[in-house]
């Protein structure tokens, strides 16, 4: 009884509706990918995940003429940022006018913007563009100066992430690898400047490099087509939207959505396609505290959420969303156990989003399909380790470290004192088996020779776009796009989206989520990139750092 009434309800709501309901979407900050299934509370739309599925709701909704877009500075990486924009691209497609407001004008937030119908900015504001750059940190004479020398081993000519520890400046390899994720990620936002202004591709590139340009010049140049303040902007749309058109806060439209969808899915026992997250470093469990777990990524949580989802009669597939520089080699093997154990039994498909790099790569390895954004950093197919000597610093802070070992090797993982040749050996050949090891698995889950998956490993880092040319990933495309891909594999037509997560303990859980910021967490954590991980430890870790603008 209760199903023929909402169709009825849906039905009249779409006839009276029908083209008036303008949504108005103020987005900034992280957008972060946890707590991706909570309805959003208030007006606002405060995920990624969420802001993904608004867009694709939006879409579909007859009552919907437009989207008001209000961007804030965005502290997301390149990926998301085109998979945002598709997003927006997809809904102007349907015919639905879209215009943005940028309060921050940052390259991120434009490329964003630039898909719109029409882009203002505040009149004080500005284009601070000055094309793309990288910076690498070096500090071996700091540590020197310190008394500290460190000794890192690499498997893979470009696995530099040793080298600002012991390194003045990149080496040729790391140079290479960083200059040519600068000049793709460089032709992506030109290409996408230039479609959604209408510009040539050598007009977008001068203006994406000679800026920073000020309201007027932005104007004059059609990156913008307006100035306005933000009180201004819901006059100012009046005679550009339909008349009698209705504007609604979109946390407020989701919600309304969200609650009849899943209400219809649950009367008609569709199956489930259920999203797991993989966001982090990759640690063992063992070797971080209750304040590190909270931002870390470890083996058995992660596999003991995959097995509830194998294990549930309602879900009929699985896609993992992977957001994760790497880390413990070892816990990184055991991922991509968890992982490929699931897809005997239901078919896992794996998103990339910003970052899925050696050890986040490594887990993807064991799921049937990889689905990677064109701007996602990803492979880094290569081991590293290392320890510090810090017998100097001690001297100098007047602590006096006393060893006392047995065996053949009893200083590989201690602090005080350099590596015997045996030691060095020994960590050598712990991470030529780990890379060989990697190296095996990619092959195999990319179905390929080892020989013919190396000249893409060595440790080096691609872009998305890259990674597909070369046999990485299985096609571009979002975190939709796997939700698709998944229940294409599982046979389904009509199903549910379900995002979960996975269960920590109650007082970790409420650390993690209401007592100590976010922010905190990280420096409580640890502020060496090394973190959390031990002296001699194989990593599968990302060379460097990603850090958003506004970090």
């Amino acid at each position: 009884m209760l199903l023929p009434l909402l169709i009825v309800r849906d039905l009249w709501r779409r006839r009276r509706l029908r083209g008036r309901l303008t949504l108005l979407l103020h987005l900034g900050g992280g957008l972060g990918e946890a707590s991706a299934g909570r309805v959003p509370r208030g007006p606002e739309v405060r995920t990624f995940p969420q802001v993904m599925e608004f867009l694709s709701e939006a879409v579909v909704d007859p009552a919907v003429n437009g989207l008001a877009l209000t961007l804030d500075e965005l502290h997301i990486g390149w990926a998301r940022v085109f998979e945002l924009r598709r997003g927006l691209a997809a809904l102007r497609a349907t015919g639905r006018r879209i215009e943005v407001h940028l309060a921050h004008g940052g390259l991120r937030e434009y490329l964003v913007a630039s898909v719109a119908h029409r882009v203002t900015l505040a009149p004080e504001g500005q284009l601070p563009f000055s094309g793309l750059r990288s910076e690498m940190l070096f500090v071996r004479d700091l540590l020197s100066r310190l008394g500290v020398e460190a000794e890192f081993v690499a498997a893979g000519e470009y696995k530099s992430f040793g080298e600002m520890f012991t390194r003045d400046e990149p080496s040729p390899a790391s140079r290479e690898a960083m200059e040519s994720l600068l000049l793709d990620l460089h032709r992506q936002a030109v290409e996408a400047m230039a479609e959604g202004r209408g510009l040539d591709l050598e007009t977008a590139a001068r203006l994406l490099d000679d800026g920073p340009w000020s309201v007027g010049e932005a104007v004059a140049l059609g990156l913008v087509d307006a100035t306005c303040y933000p009180d201004q902007l819901s006059r100012r749309r009046r005679g550009r939207w339909p008349e009698g058109r209705i504007e609604v806060p979109g946390g407020t439209w989701l919600r309304g959505r969200r609650a009849s969808r899943s209400l219809r899915a649950w009367l008609r026992n569709q199956p489930v396609v259920a999203v797991l997250p993989a966001i982090g470093r990759i640690a063992d469990t063992s070797s971080v505290g209750p304040l590190q777990r909270a931002e870390a990524l470890t083996p058995r949580p992660f596999a003991e959420a995959l097995h509830r989802l194998v294990t549930r009669a309602d879900v009929a597939a699985i896609v993992v969303r992977v957001d994760s520089p790497g880390g413990s080699a070892a816990a990184s093997d055991l991922l991509w156990r968890a992982v490929r154990r699931a897809r005997m039994s239901k078919p896992v498909v794996v998103s990339f989003g910003d970052v899925a790099a050696s050890g986040g790569y490594y887990l993807a390895m064991g799921a049937d399909r990889i689905l990677a954004e064109g701007a996602t950093l990803t492979g880094s197919i290569g081991v590293v380790a290392g320890r510090f000597d810090l017998a100097g610093l001690y001297g100098r802070i007047g602590v006096r470290k006393v060893r006392i070992g047995r065996g053949s090797h009893p200083g590989l993982h201690s602090d005080h004192g350099p590596l015997t040749d045996a030691e060095r050996a020994k960590l050598r050949d712990s991470v030529d088996r780990a890379y060989a090891t990697f190296l095996r698995k990619a092959a195999r889950g990319r179905r390929r020779k080892v020989e013919e998956i190396a000249p893409a490993a060595g440790g080096r880092v691609w872009t998305g776009a890259q990674a597909l040319e070369n046999g990485l990933v299985d096609a571009l495309g979002g975190l939709g796009d796997a939700i698709v891909a998944a229940a294409m594999a599982a046979g389904i037509r009509r199903f549910r989206v379900r995002f979960v997560s996975e269960r920590r303990p109650g007082l970790q859980r409420l650390i993690a989520r209401f007592l100590v910021p976010r922010d905190v967490v990280r420096v409580l954590a640890g502020a060496s990139p090394a973190w959390p991980f031990r002296s001699g430890e194989p990593l599968a870790l990302l060379p460097f750092e990603p850090r958003r603008e506004g970090e």
